[in-house]
């Protein structure tokens, strides 16, 4: 019988930082976290890996902050993936009753779950994930187990999520040029979903977005099913470009006054307050008001919510809609971004945030809170690695092939 890996290592490879997260498996099941390392992002754009040797190093020095750059011969390492060439889509796998008097029985599920995981992708993608969806019988969907219902046909299905491989390699390549080397890639949406989304939310429907610096990534989920899968080539660099154009000044100063002042919606004095900047190639300075610099923040966020709306609803059932929005991704921390979403869409809408297991100890004391909406993609890898529906593909070959892992890589981890 196979074991899980006593540690496990994630990956988030974003287009402002790279974060890198250990974490042991406990005796329970759960996850504990060990260390956490970060560095600023180099060699990443957009979420796709376009210089590999730049990547490599900003990977190492994560590695080394976190302490792990000589402490990986034993961990198993899971690696999120983004950018524009995340497709998704279902697929229905249909199978005859096999008994005569028409019960449905678990071989019969069993047997439509595997015609629906056998569709073959593209030539050139990498699937990432393929999730089991719901059930039907006789074209009527189940809202639980048909096992000893009686029908004729049994239908099954499944939500397919694959990422381009030249980008999976690419970020494989610089992997291993930083030392460490990558057993299981997964889809940067899909793990931030899991990370903050509530069960009751997949319950009703919802549609997540992981806003971050350079993508912003979607899904949407209905009655506990994944129906939709992608990442937009548009984030938080966008936001601060806007405004270095709207203020004519540089994209370091529009960064700086976005994380200093920015603010998706706003009421009152907050409105009148005056901020002063650098000008742009001449000496001196430029004074305005931040409803100037919050209507720039106002445009380019809605039209963002309207993106990701838009994309997630193209797969969603007809006659329904989805009761909620949650918002992750380091976008999410700016004030009122909720509000805006709310207006904008006209649902219900929240900044998502992961619960207790979030922290990091030492000593049994807090040393590091992950639960604020940035760090969801990060915390989503090690709970989708371990999630039998939402893990990877080829996490059966792995757990076979790597055997049990030392408890020795512990002591390393801690020191």
């Amino acid at each position: 019988m196979s074991r899980d890996p006593e540690v496990v290592i994630a990956i988030d490879a974003g287009s402002s930082a790279i974060r890198v997260l250990g974490a042991q498996v406990t005796l329970d099941g759960g996850l504990e976290l060990l260390t956490f390392g970060q560095s600023a992002s180099l060699g990443i754009k957009r979420g796709l890996v376009d210089d590999v040797d730049e990547a490599s190093y900003a990977i190492r020095t994560a590695l080394e902050d976190a302490g792990l750059e000589a402490r990986l011969n034993n961990a198993v390492v899971v690696a999120g993936i983004t950018g524009k060439h995340i497709k998704s889509f279902s697929t229905m796998g249909e199978v005859k009753v096999g008994r005569n008097d028409g019960m449905i029985t678990e071989k019969d599920v069993t047997k439509a779950r595997d015609a629906a995981r056998a569709f073959a992708v593209d030539t050139g993608a990498w699937m990432l994930h393929n999730v089991p969806g719901g059930l039907r019988v006789d074209g009527y969907r189940c809202r639980r187990s048909p096992i000893g219902m009686q029908g004729s046909t049994t239908h099954a299905e499944t939500h397919i999520v694959t990422a381009n491989q030249e980008s999976v390699e690419a970020l494989r390549r610089a992997s291993q040029m930083a030392g460490i080397d990558v057993d299981a890639f997964l889809s940067g949406a899909v793990s931030a979903s899991r990370a903050v989304v509530s069960r009751s939310e997949f319950e009703m429907g919802v549609v997540h977005l992981d806003i971050g610096a350079g993508t912003t990534d979607a899904t949407g989920y209905f009655e506990n099913a994944l129906l939709h899968t992608s990442s937009i080539p548009v984030g938080g660099n966008q936001l601060a470009n806007d405004i270095a154009t709207a203020l004519n000044t540089s994209f370091a100063v529009g960064e700086g006054v976005l994380h200093d002042h920015g603010a998706a919606y706003s009421k009152g004095d907050a409105l009148q307050e005056e901020i002063t900047i650098p000008c742009y190639g001449m000496s001196g300075y430029r004074r305005f008001r931040r409803a100037y610099l919050i209507e720039v923040v106002r445009l380019r966020m809605a039209e963002l919510f309207q993106l990701g709306w838009a994309a997630a609803m193209g797969s969603w059932p007809q006659q329904q809609r989805p009761a909620s929005l949650v918002i992750s991704g380091g976008v999410a921390a700016l004030p009122g971004i909720a509000e805006l979403a709310t207006e904008v869409l006209g649902v219900v809408a929240r900044v998502g945030e992961s619960g207790d297991d979030a922290i990091l100890l030492r000593e049994e004391e807090p040393l590091l809170e992950l639960r604020g909406p940035a760090y969801a993609s990060i915390l989503g890898l090690l709970r989708t690695y371990r999630d039998p529906n939402f893990g990877p593909v080829r996490r059966r070959q792995l757990e076979q092939s790597g055997g049990s892992r030392l408890l020795a890589q512990l002591q390393g981890l801690r020191a």
